[in-house]
């Protein structure tokens, strides 16, 4: 499907930037559950295109994170757990990690 939504890029929406098309994608495959997907694509999907910049990725999944807490019923609901998966994406040295691992 990445290379797919490329070739789309590449036959008349080059407009977008490749890192913006990349957050869309991980925010997709994000929302829709596929947390170790992503982190594939947050690692760089090919050597054409790095990786999104760590600012980037940072803000990304602390909106995806967000999303699912305000959703969250309950401190025992599974997208809390879920939430958190998606926060361990940021990168090791992120603030976000900071607070994951009680130091922040």
């Amino acid at each position: 499907m990445w290379r797919d939504l490329l070739s789309i890029r590449a036959g008349g929406l080059s407009v977008l930037e490749p890192s913006d098309l990349l957050a869309a994608f991980v925010r997709a495959l994000l929302d829709g559950g596929k947390v170790a997907l992503a982190s594939t694509y947050l690692a760089g999907p090919d050597a054409d295109l790095p990786p999104l910049p760590p600012a980037m990725t940072e803000q990304l999944v602390v909106s995806v994170a967000s999303h699912l807490l305000k959703g969250a019923t309950s401190l025992d609901h599974p997208s809390i757990g879920r939430a958190r998966s998606i926060l361990m994406l940021a990168r090791p040295d992120s603030k976000v990690n900071e607070c994951l691992s009680g130091q922040g």
